[in-house]
């Protein structure tokens, strides 16, 4: 099987949230065309609409009037977005208003006080489950600049800060040890906001105006591009090109990566959209070659990190935060049922030298997951628990929404190492799926 193709994928994930957001504060209207329509996306439309934002959609254009925002009047429910949970946290604190966040099973289990303790720091009145959702947050006027120094690469965090400083009385400083997503500053400068980034500090001062309108065509997300990638990088003799990708350097360590291991990206129609790098970028299958990942490069392929295969983590002296254990993609063999080759399975990566002291597993482990096709038709995936950790098998049929919904998909802090097969029966309405197994540090 070979690739021969030109695709083009929804917009990337991180700029579809700012631009709802910031849009939802700008003065005049903006225009938004590509923007990623998973559930997380529309946990932050609603949300803001919640709060008195003006957004509606006309099939792909979603046009965003800015105005003053307002406490919402019932909780404000994330679903399972992380992303939309933090950041909202500081742009919501830099309005001065009142508004509680809530989230479902998995996110309440996401620890928030990387977001919570800069926050209080700048003044912001802030009340948690034990540094979990909910959250309550009370409006507050004497919201003050702050100098905070990162302790982990985290655009999330970051950004949550940077929003906040939007509504301080004097400038905020954030310091970061490690280069992270920096959407957050390349919209706030298109945008018209005071913002200065020099090396690793970034500084933002309070807004004296609202901040511009505009319109964008969202370039395609490269973690939901990936996986065609890597498949096409794979299959010698393929050629694939993804048309308006996002470009941005601190998101472009998988192609730097694939480069590292033989293979080229050729990048053709560049261009800046609203600040923002992308252009097309074309790739050709051909024989590929191991190699290590050094730690800096982490933060820049943190969700490429299950595509590749026996990472080496070198210069790991300080801790990781991973958020989540990913493992490496396999390709499933062809079955008789057709399944075709559309199946993608979690298996066998290794990932060492972080550290994770508080942990008494000693860390992060190698999981290796098999599988078997029934007589039916429906597949059944197996591997082995760990002691403190949480295991959860996730579908998708498109690599781009990923589901949690299974019966019986998740296996908690089992007391012991416990062998499990987990299955899934043939559904004929559905062509092809994609699964994964995703490990978490049990609090």
């Amino acid at each position: 099987m070979i690739i021969n193709s030109i695709i083009s994928l929804p917009g990337d994930k991180s700029i579809s949230h700012r631009s709802i957001m910031l849009a939802s504060i700008a003065r005049g209207v903006s225009r938004i065309t590509n923007l990623n329509d998973g559930e997380d996306l529309q946990s932050t439309i609603k949300a803001m609409q919640s709060c008195g934002a003006l957004i509606k959609q006309d099939k792909d254009l979603i046009v965003v009037t800015g105005s003053s925002l307002a406490s919402p009047k019932e909780p404000i429910d994330c679903g399972n977005s992380g992303t939309t949970s933090r950041l909202l946290t500081g742009l919501l604190s830099s309005q001065h208003l009142s508004f509680s966040l809530i989230g479902d099973e998995s996110l309440s289990k996401r620890p928030m006080n990387r977001v919570i303790k800069p926050l209080k720091e700048m003044g912001c009145i802030i009340k948690s489950n034990d540094g979990l959702l909910p959250l309550h947050i009370d409006a507050s006027n004497s919201f003050k600049g702050i100098d905070y120094k990162m302790p982990i690469a985290s655009a999330q965090v970051k950004s949550a800060i940077l929003l906040a400083g939007l509504g301080a009385k004097n400038p905020s400083v954030v310091k970061e040890l490690k280069h992270s997503r920096n959407h957050s500053e390349i919209m706030l400068e298109s945008m018209g906001a005071n913002i200065v980034v020099d090396d690793n500090n970034i500084t933002v001062n309070p807004l004296s105006s609202k901040l511009k309108s505009f319109n964008m065509d969202i370039p395609a997300d490269p973690s939901s591009a990936a996986f065609f990638i890597a498949l096409a990088a794979l299959l010698k003799g393929s050629d694939l090109t993804v048309k308006n990708i996002l470009l941005n350097p601190t998101r472009t360590g998988f192609i730097d990566v694939l480069g590292k291991m033989g293979v080229q990206g050729l990048v053709s129609n560049p261009m800046t959209n609203n600040g923002e790098s992308c252009g097309d970028i074309q790739f050709i299958g051909s024989n590929i070659k191991s190699c290590d990942v050094p730690a800096h490069m982490i933060p820049s392929i943190i969700d490429e990190i299950p595509i590749f295969e026996n990472a080496q983590l070198s210069n790991t002296s300080a801790p990781v935060d991973f958020g989540f254990l990913a493992f490496e993609w396999e390709l499933a063999s062809p079955s008789p049922y057709n399944h075709g080759d559309n199946f993608l399975l979690v298996a066998d990566i290794s990932i060492q030298s972080v550290d994770t002291p508080s942990h008494s597993t000693g860390g992060m482990k190698k999981i290796e997951v098999t599988h078997q096709f029934d007589s039916l038709g429906g597949i059944n995936l197996n591997w082995q628990t760990a002691v403190g950790w949480t295991d959860q098998v996730e579908y998708s049929n498109d690599l781009v929404t990923w589901f949690t919904d299974l019966p019986g998909s998740t296996f908690e802090n089992l007391a012991s190492p416990t062998a499990i097969t987990f299955s899934q029966a043939k559904d004929p309405d559905v062509t092809h799926r994609f699964y994964r197994v995703k490990r978490t540090q049990t609090p």
